[in-house]
This record gives structure tokens, C-alpha cells and sequence, in this order.
């Protein structure tokens, strides 16, 4: 028989059982907060040891012992510190077959050195693909920023959305001290490119001869605007001049 009435020792264990769901609730939050925390960490960690390593591999190419011929173009920039602004894509795009390995332990950091510290690639030949085909906001249509009144302007900006595919060169023109009136360009040259994807942003790297000594153009995903860091040579060192791009 027993001291208690069978109803209560029912309700007692129900209280019981209640206590215990709201415990382990309890757990499962503590545990899935830790966990969020230490990716956080984890990510953080990586960002910086990422840039930490992008630093450290830079190799920085020299200016010129003369400044490029031509008009000078005042780009509104500031002498380069170190090798330049690094970039930051996040994380890198896993492999084919690879996504939960990452999802799992976390997606290494892409955090590059600028344009400064790389070598232009090799001139190749791209063919003309569906619009499908192409990066969304590198499908050809142009990229335009004003650096200190000079009008500069990227053209057949293509990137395809295959990594392998080799990348068609655009056309970076420069209108001096534009004044809304000029049709013509006062400096237009093709460049070699290099694209690098990355889990947030798209790097357009473009390298170039005369007044730009290159380019870096970081698109966000699924924006229509972009930040370009310009590097060009003035009194025999490098200047950043970093300005917002527009898609036309």
C-alpha cells in the first residue's frame, strides 16, 4: 500500500518527467551556445591567421626606377603601406563533393595580398558564353568609379562561373578630369585578369600597363556596387587610391 495515494505518486513522476525534458532543453541550449561560441572563435582565429599568413607570403614588387610616360594622373591615393590592402572573400569554396567536410570543420579563409604582390598571367583566349554562364555582375556589362575627377571605367567584365574556364581581358579606359562632356578616353588598354571566388565576395583582379599598375575590384555577392583599391606609380613608389564601383 504505501504512504501516498497512487494519484500523487502518478503526478509526482509526471512532475518528474517534466523536469527532466526541461533539464535536458536546458543542456541542449548550453551545449548548441558553446558550440555557436567556439566556431565564432574558431572563425575569428582563422580570419586573422589567415591574414597573418597572406602578409607574410606577400612578395612585393618594386616600383619602377622611372614613372610611367604620359600624362600624370592624380588618383587621389596614399603611399602604400606594407604590400597593400588585403581582401577578404571568407570563406573558400569547397571542392565538389566536399561540402559537409567543411560545413563540419569549418572552410579555410580566403584573405589575399593585393594586386602589388602578384604577377600578371599569361594572355589567353576566352569564348563568348551564354549570360547564364557567367558570375552574376560579371557578365560583360561595365564597372565605373570616379578616383579624384578622373573617370574610370572597366569594360567586358566577364567572369565565368566555372573556375577552370579561362577569363576574357577587359578594357580599362581612363577619362581625365572628366567633365560629364568627354566621348573619347584619355588612356584605354586591355588587361590581364585573374577572378578568385571566395563564400561572400568575388575579387576581379586585373593587371595593367601605363598610368594603372593594377586593379582589385571586390564584389559582394549579389550586390551591383563594389570597392576597387587602384594602384598606380608617382614619383617612383606605389600609391592606393580605393574608391566605390558601379554596375552599369
Amino acid at each position: 500500500m504505501g504512504f501516498f495515494p497512487r494519484r500523487y505518486r502518478t503526478d509526482r513522476r509526471a512532475a518528474d518527467r517534466s523536469l527532466l525534458r526541461f533539464l535536458l532543453v536546458l543542456l541542449l541550449i548550453y551545449g548548441g551556445a558553446r558550440m555557436l561560441t567556439a566556431r565564432y572563435k574558431a572563425d575569428t582565429a582563422m580570419v586573422e591567421q589567415a591574414k597573418s599568413l597572406a602578409r607574410a607570403q606577400a612578395v612585393r614588387i618594386r616600383p619602377s626606377a622611372h614613372d610611367p610616360p604620359g600624362p600624370i594622373y592624380g588618383f587621389g591615393g596614399l603611399p602604400v603601406a606594407r604590400s597593400g590592402s588585403l581582401v577578404d572573400l571568407g570563406p573558400a569554396l569547397p571542392e565538389p563533393g566536399q561540402a559537409v567536410l567543411a560545413w563540419l570543420f569549418g572552410a579555410r579563409e580566403m584573405v589575399l595580398s593585393s594586386c602589388l604582390t602578384e604577377l600578371p598571367p599569361a594572355a589567353t583566349t576566352a569564348p563568348r558564353l551564354p549570360i547564364r554562364d557567367y558570375l552574376p555582375g560579371f557578365y560583360g556589362a561595365p564597372w565605373t568609379a570616379g578616383f579624384n575627377g578622373n573617370l574610370v571605367a572597366l569594360l567586358h567584365v566577364y567572369a565565368p562561373r566555372d573556375a577552370r574556364a579561362p577569363v576574357a581581358a577587359p578594357i580599362l579606359q581612363i577619362y581625365r578630369n572628366y567633365d560629364g562632356q568627354a566621348t573619347a578616353p584619355s588612356f584605354a588598354e586591355p588587361g590581364a585578369v585573374r577572378v578568385y571566388r571566395g563564400g561572400k565576395a568575388v575579387l576581379y583582379r586585373v593587371f595593367l600597363g601605363g598610368p594603372v599598375r593594377c586593379l582589385d575590384l571586390v564584389v559582394q555577392h549579389g550586390q551591383s556596387t563594389g570597392t576597387g583599391y587602384l594602384y598606380y606609380q608617382r614619383y617612383r613608389r606605389y600609391y592606393e587610391a580605393e574608391q566605390d564601383f558601379a554596375l552599369h
